[in-house]
């Protein structure tokens, strides 16, 4: 049996909208107040600073508000293999070992002179007053 033409024509139409609704990326469902996170040490802390830039770039480009690192204890601690809790102390940067805090202070100041950059999830230590730097882990705990 042969249909007539115009409804051939309506039925081929509503496949085609059919088929191209289907095609359409869905809408997240997301909250427009949700904050995204990324955690990437092996980009951002281990590597060179036009890399960590490169990589700040990136994530910013793909949505990322606040960028997540780990801060290993045996990278700025004195001693860090010591048995016994380090004789220093924490609250002087002095006390540390040159440099030991220099690639997490890259990250924070590249991240701040960024525009839309992510951000560090807490904010930069002051190092010159002791009541704002964080306490030193005891030895032999994580």
């Amino acid at each position: 049996m042969r249909w007539p033409m115009s409804r051939l024509a309506r039925i081929c139409t509503t496949a085609a909208v059919v088929v191209v609704v289907c095609a359409l990326p869905a809408r997240a469902l997301a909250s427009n107040t949700q904050v995204s996170m990324l955690m990437d040490d092996d980009q951002l802390i281990y590597v060179s600073n036009q890399h960590m830039v490169q990589t700040l770039q990136t994530i910013h480009t793909l949505g990322v508000d606040v960028v997540k690192v780990s801060l290993v204890w045996q990278l700025v601690a004195p001693a860090p293999c010591s048995k016994t809790k380090p004789n220093f102390d924490d609250t002087n940067p002095a006390a540390y070992p040159p440099g030991a805090w220099s690639r997490y202070d890259n990250l924070v100041e590249v991240a701040g002179t960024m525009t839309g950059a992510p951000k560090p999830t807490t904010p930069q230590p002051s190092r010159s007053t002791s009541s704002s730097s964080p306490a030193a882990p005891q030895a032999g705990r994580a």
